[in-house]
């Protein structure tokens, strides 16, 4: 992988690292600064993919918002994306970005996760996969500790994660779901997959607040499931 930081300095990328428990100097990175045009940075871009030594599998840019004109024009950043599209096919690379929230008052808020992308609509039309981390409903000060981090997937159905920052780290909140009841407990205990069948024999726990259980886990980040032959039955397993 290679990173290009667009937005922030030296040493807070050391800090980060160093929070994260990464060797800064083990982490191939390269530095976009005061670009703030497209076709400067698409070269930019090119020539770190390509002087490195091993070809990039996946390609991080910081603060991809910063490398255009106008990050609120749609034929700057529908420009920008276009290019970047290609070199990701070119050389078989998935592209990952970063861009800045938008600054809205409450009664200005988008409902439709997708269109809380700063700036222009293209950021969004124009990519698969959107991650959205933003500040929990009642965290109107932006104060708290907790995150909502929501995936919004082109061809799927949205994933939503509550984290919790922990030794300065984002983690799953588990407290958020709760792990006190019979059903959880033993689904969190297992090391095989399960279905919800197993859950109610193993528990004597209704099948309906099994299930409903099991929603919130996998909802939460908690639980991955799988489909098997050609029934669909569901199992599940404790993420890792």
């Amino acid at each position: 992988y290679l990173v290009l930081m667009a937005d922030r300095g030296e040493f807070s990328f050391q800090r980060t690292m160093e929070q994260l428990k990464i060797d800064p100097d083990k982490v191939p990175i390269k530095r976009l600064e005061g670009i703030a045009c497209s076709q400067v940075a698409l070269t930019a871009i090119k020539e770190a993919v390509e002087s490195c030594d091993e070809l990039p599998e996946v390609l991080f840019i910081e603060g991809a918002d910063m490398l255009v004109e106008d990050a609120s024009k749609m034929q700057v950043v529908a420009s920008l994306l276009t290019e970047l599209q290609k070199l990701a096919r070119h050389y078989h690379i998935a592209i990952i970005m970063s861009v800045g929230c938008p600054k809205m008052s409450k009664k200005d808020f988008y409902a439709v996760k997708r269109d809380q992308v700063f700036g222009s609509v293209a950021w969004s039309r124009m990519s698969e996969t959107i991650v959205i981390l933003a500040y929990m409903d009642d965290d109107a000060a932006g104060v708290g500790d907790q995150r909502c981090m929501a995936v919004l997937l082109r061809h799927g159905p949205t994933e939503t994660f509550d984290l919790i920052f922990e030794e300065g780290k984002l983690v799953l909140n588990l407290n958020a779901v709760g792990f006190d009841d019979e059903e959880t407990a033993w689904m969190m205990a297992q090391t095989a997959w399960f279905s919800v069948q197993d859950v109610v024999d193993h528990t004597d726990v209704a099948d309906k607040t099994v299930r409903t259980r099991i929603k919130a886990l996998v909802k939460g980040g908690i639980l991955a499931w799988t489909e098997i032959d050609q029934s669909h039955k569901k199992m599940y397993i404790p993420k890792t």
